[in-house]
């Protein structure tokens, strides 16, 4: 089987412990075993020796390097010796130091160990101070060849340590250890290691991208998925959507050919990143939640799985949107579609209607607002050209799924015939039941009339504004005052007192029914005058004094006066008793006449006052007084 096979098959097997981790367990420890040095089959020519520089190292010739265990001369073998006297506690070792995260649970290793002259030869398991808590081989005096030896020597032995270190030490206590003859020197060759290497920790997995970046997401997303173990390093990966395998990815590790040993204590990469597209529309995906669990397995039996979890929330169906299939008779510019998305909702600030004439190219856009599921707008179907008009609605939900739709909920077009509200006849006479009247000063008239449907049926309680628009010179400009239609679509209205004004009446239209006008209704007032003189007798020569006043109700006097004449009769005719004069600010005027003394018998003579027609004056012809 070739590395990727192996990979693979490992990865399918861990598969099945994945599939119960929707958050991961405990982590388990996976173990493995690591060979080095070896000068047979299966051939290995690397190793990971250190040589010692703590905790106090001594005059040893440490042959550790990294040709030592291609090099067949000299027994073949990593070497230590010494090379000059040494001191009690001095020492020369070669340390195999398991990776952060491990520990060496079993050691077998074949080798020459002889102890002379206070050099002790040792191997030993050591803690991470450097402390040995374990001797598991020693040598004796004379000469030694290669031996196996092994630890735990049983299973009751066991436990677990951070190195595993061969050596020689120097154990004189009171003296030293000198360096001995060439033919009695203490050594300690060692060659054929095998570590069993128990990993402690759990892979870390972290995840980026667009598939867990948060929110609701559509379509095709990334996953980064960077992955990190401290011990054996990773071996595979597997990546879970709602428990079903979505994808898998086998790592290359070092491994010694026909074997399931490993060359090195960290055989596999120590950290990985992954980057992948994932389509949201595949069936592992639903709309709605979904778990996702990422798991890295590092290296060993028994592999250690560490994951990571995050819920997706995928939408990928449009909302449904469609126009009401009836408009409201009572209100037909109201403008309704129902809009609704059960999964990631909809964004509100997308909804649009939009209408134009049948047939044409461009949408014009409408004010719409949307609650409760239904989206709605307004249109004035009165100020484009009569004809047919189409609708779209369209809506997005917060996934970004966009539907659109010129449909009603029967299926059929949204097509309006403009315009949409049924129209009215407004007609309005005076109380004459004409379209002017004219009436004495101060007198009051009355607009009556009907508002109708074109089939000539009334419409009633609806409102009606009467508009007087006063003539120029009035103290008021206009009045409005509001009546309403009675059942049988009637209504009247007074028309107070004063200057001479033109009506309309107009109704303003409602949500059912179109505006209408009826204006052009003139009332007019005729003016009023007053004249009074001193006395109604006089002697010839004598003189009397004319008093008038034009009346004014809600009228302006002009500047400068109103104009008027002092009028005499004379015959059929009358004639200006003086040229015409101008009032005060208070419409009145006083005036003195004195008749000539050449009378021989009595005469009488009729007067009266005129106010003369002239611009800015908003009563009706000339006013007359009494004579």
């Amino acid at each position: 089987m070739n590395l990727r096979s192996a990979i693979a098959a490992a990865t399918v097997a861990a598969l099945a412990v994945v599939l119960m981790l929707v958050v991961p367990a405990q982590a388990q420890a996976g173990t493995y075993v690591v060979r080095e040095c070896q000068h047979s089959a299966p051939q290995n020519h690397s190793h990971e020796a250190l040589a010692t520089v703590f905790p106090n190292p001594g005059p040893y010739a440490v042959a550790a390097g990294s040709s030592v265990c291609s090099n067949a001369v000299g027994e073949y073998a990593i070497k230590t010796a010494p090379i000059a006297a040494a001191l009690q506690g001095q020492s020369g070792l070669a340390r195999f130091v398991a990776p952060d995260g491990t520990r060496i649970i079993g050691v077998q290793v074949a080798a020459r160990l002889r102890s002379e002259a206070g050099h002790r030869a040792r191997l030993s398991m050591v803690n991470s101070a450097g402390v040995e808590k374990v001797r598991f081989g020693a040598g004796a005096a004379g000469p030694a060849g290669f031996s196996t030896y092994k630890w735990p020597v049983t299973a009751a032995a066991s436990g677990a340590y951070q190195q595993f270190t061969a050596g020689l030490v120097c154990d004189n206590p009171g003296s030293y250890c000198s360096m001995g003859q060439n033919g009695d020197r203490s050594k300690t060759d060692f060659r054929n290691v095998k570590l069993t290497i128990r990993d402690d920790v759990a892979p870390t997995v972290s995840l980026d991208g667009g598939l867990v970046a948060g929110g609701w997401i559509r379509g095709t997303a990334e996953l980064v998925a960077a992955e990190e173990d401290q011990g054996g390093g990773l071996k595979a990966s597997v990546t879970l959507v709602n428990g079903n395998l979505a994808a898998s990815s086998g790592f290359p590790c070092q491994q010694i050919a026909g074997t399931s040993e490993v060359p090195d204590m960290s055989p596999c990469n120590l950290t990985q990143t992954e980057r992948s597209e994932f389509d949201t529309h595949d069936s592992l995906f639903t709309d709605g939640n979904n778990e996702l669990a990422v798991c890295g397995f590092d290296h060993g039996q028994g592999a250690n799985a560490g994951c990571e979890t995050r819920t997706v929330r995928v939408d990928n169906t449009p909302p449904r949107v469609a126009f009401r299939s009836r408009q409201d008779p009572y209100d037909p510019e109201l403008i309704r579609a129902t809009a609704t998305d059960p999964t990631s909702g909809l964004r509100l600030e997308t909804a649009r209607i939009e209408f134009r004439r049948e047939g044409e190219g461009a949408w014009a856009q409408l004010p719409a607002t949307i609650a409760s599921g239904a989206l709605t707008t307004r249109i004035d179907s009165e100020s484009p050209p009569p004809g047919n008009y189409e609708f779209r609605a369209s809506i997005a939900d917060v996934a970004g799924n966009r539907a659109e739709t010129t449909l009603r909920e029967d299926g059929e077009p949204m097509v309006l015939r403009f315009p949409l509200k049924t129209a009215t006849r407004l007609r309005a006479t005076l109380g004459n039941g004409k379209d002017s009247q004219v009436v004495a000063y101060r007198n009051e008239g009355e607009i009556r009339g009907r508002l109708l449907d074109p089939s000539g049926n009334p419409i009633p309680r609806q409102a009606v504004t009467v508009t007087e628009t006063f003539e120029e010179g009035s103290l008021i400009d206009s009045r409005q005052r509001i009546v309403e239609t009675d059942p049988d679509g009637d209504f009247r209205s007074a028309l107070p007192g004063g200057p001479s004004r033109n009506v309309e009446v107009s109704y303003s239209g409602s949500r059912r029914y179109a505006a209408d006008t009826e204006g052009g209704l003139d009332f007019d007032v005729r003016g009023a005058a007053q004249l009074k003189i001193s006395t109604r007798r006089v002697k010839a020569g004598r003189p009397v004094t004319f008093r008038g006043r034009v009346k004014r109700y809600f009228a302006r006097i002009p500047a400068g006066g109103k104009l008027v004449e002092v009028q005499v009769r004379s015959g059929n005719d009358w004639t200006t008793l003086r040229e015409a004069t101008g009032t005060d600010s208070k419409g009145k005027i006083t005036l003195r006449h004195r008749f000539r003394g050449f009378y021989t018998q009595p005469v009488t003579f009729a007067f009266r006052l005129k106010a003369t027609r002239e611009s800015g004056w908003p009563y009706r012809g000339a006013a007359k007084s009494r004579r």
